[in-house]
């Protein structure tokens, strides 16, 4: 019964200055400061997903503190995001789990299709994977897996009424393609 009295909100991405802000503003005053190409990598890998942000910013800060940096480059962010990814955040475990095994079928073939942030593969292309690796799903499976990754926010479209599909965060991404998770 106490579950069934707590409003769910969903919380929404935050936008470029929502980051930008997120990022700078709470280590100005420690002599903390970002490259703009920092900022944008941040920006680029976590799509504005507040835990996201949360986990690469409080990394920033302890490397910051270890390498006594005062100025973050995109280096230092990519630096940052091997660390996170060989910790196995909870969280990284915790979307993998919390989706349907064909899911994670079709989030293992987009690892392998998706070289960086900028790729997209089409639902072809991921069925072609997905027999490739012995994962054959039928069509209509492979179109409820994207469907329920997209609700989920884990994969988004390239455009509104595009057929191309990409991993909305690409920590995720990365995640998946140095872990491979096992089915």
């Amino acid at each position: 019964i106490l579950f069934n009295i707590a409003a769910y909100k969903r919380i929404s991405f935050l936008d470029e200055d929502e980051v930008r802000r997120l990022v700078t503003e709470p280590v100005a005053d420690y002599g903390m400061e970002y490259d703009p190409l920092a900022v944008e990598r941040i920006m680029q890998v976590t799509a504005g997903h507040p835990y996201f942000v949360q986990v690469v910013c409080h990394e920033m800060v302890a490397l910051h503190n270890e390498e006594e940096r005062n100025y973050l480059t995109m280096t230092c962010v990519d630096n940052v995001l091997e660390r996170i990814i060989e910790r196995g955040e909870a969280h990284f475990k915790y979307i993998w789990a919390g989706v349907a095994p064909g899911e994670q079928k079709v989030m293992l073939a987009l690892a392998d299709l998706l070289a960086d942030a900028d790729a997209v593969a089409n639902p072809a292309q991921v069925a072609s994977e997905l027999d490739r690796k012995g994962y054959g799903l039928s069509e209509d499976d492979l179109a409820r897996a994207l469907a329920c990754l997209r609700s989920r926010d884990i994969v988004s479209r390239s455009g509104p009424q595009s057929t191309l599909y990409r991993f909305k965060i690409d920590l995720i991404r990365r995640w998946i393609s140095i872990t491979r998770p096992a089915l």
